[in-house]
């Protein structure tokens, strides 16, 4: 299934988000690749295009002549969209997302991988999500992305472009603040305490990292290969008692001292596992990073100490 070893044309939108930024770092230290990096921020397209093998355009460089430059025999990876946003943001991605769809099928890109997302499944689920699971949209997000999947689909179904859509897990990673690894990190920095919700939700969260090294094995397996969808996701869940003790237990490898747990208790549910041995014997590929290593990245982020 591995492709020849000539320089491929990789194009990524959303570069400086989380999972985008990581994906180029790990495109741009291989010479295998050139790189056309699309990014909504300004200052950080000019700040970065130091190298010749990865060049930073603005976001709106898909509606001027230079498209053929960046999609022309492409494989073009989706990362972005508005993950936050009002309802005329998310109107906004849609249509630049259409936009993004149409241009790479006419300017004869190779291939669109397009990033989705495990939040169209149900939250309630009982049993990790398998791609033939029920959809649930239960979230603007999940609408949205829910979308991109269809409009992709609509695009690429009766040409010659190859596509498949990632249904991925939850990311974690340094850097990215808005999961609870990370606030349990810095709390246990700050206060040596956790106050931690004992509830019922089982956490499928998957290291940017591995989500990376799936998506590079992905990009260098023939194209015509691929199944529309696959899921992404780690092989095991956690609750967060689980993620609380390796906290606690990565703490004390930092010399951070010992750190105290205070629970409270809820009956709140949710279940954002994923079954993805679709992807794993497809792409004979599995995740490597267990999440007292992601916590331990953390740490190693957060104090600039590495262990």
């Amino acid at each position: 299934m591995s492709i020849s070893s000539r320089k491929m044309k990789i194009t990524v939108t959303g570069a400086s988000g989380f999972l985008g930024r990581n994906l180029i770092k790990m495109l741009r230290e291989d010479n295998r690749y050139i790189v056309h990096a699309i990014t909504s921020r300004a200052d950080f397209s000019r700040s970065t295009n130091t190298d010749d093998h990865v060049r930073y355009h603005d976001r709106d460089a898909i509606f001027t002549n230079n498209d053929e430059e960046i999609f022309y025999g492409s494989t073009v990876i989706n990362c972005a969209f508005p993950r936050n946003s009002n309802g005329t943001e998310m109107a906004e991605g849609l249509e630049y997302t259409q936009h993004l769809f149409r241009i790479a099928h006419r300017c004869l890109a190779k291939a669109i991988v397009n990033i989705s997302t495990q939040s169209v499944y149900p939250t309630n689920r009982t049993e990790a999500a398998t791609e033939q699971s029920p959809v649930s949209l239960d979230t603007v997000y999940s609408v949205g992305k829910y979308a991109t999947e269809l409009m992709l689909k609509a695009s690429c179904s009766s040409s010659d472009t190859n596509y498949t859509n990632l249904r991925m897990a939850s990311l974690i990673g340094p850097g990215f603040n808005q999961r609870i690894t990370n606030r349990f990190v810095q709390q246990a920095l700050i206060d040596k305490r956790l106050n931690v919700v004992l509830s019922k939700k089982i956490y499928g969260y998957l290291d940017v990292m591995d989500a990376v090294t799936g998506i590079m094995t992905l990009i260098n397996t023939q194209s015509d290969s691929w199944s529309s969808l696959y899921n992404l996701g780690p092989k095991d869940g956690y609750s967060i008692r689980d993620i609380a003790g390796f906290v606690c237990e990565v703490a004390e490898e930092f010399s951070i001292g010992p750190v105290t747990c205070v629970f409270e208790h809820s009956n709140e549910y949710s279940n954002s596992l994923l079954d993805s041995s679709k992807f794993y014997d497809e792409l004979m590929w599995h995740p490597s990073i267990p999440m007292r290593e992601s916590i331990r990245r953390i740490f190693s982020y957060e104090t600039g100490v590495v262990k």
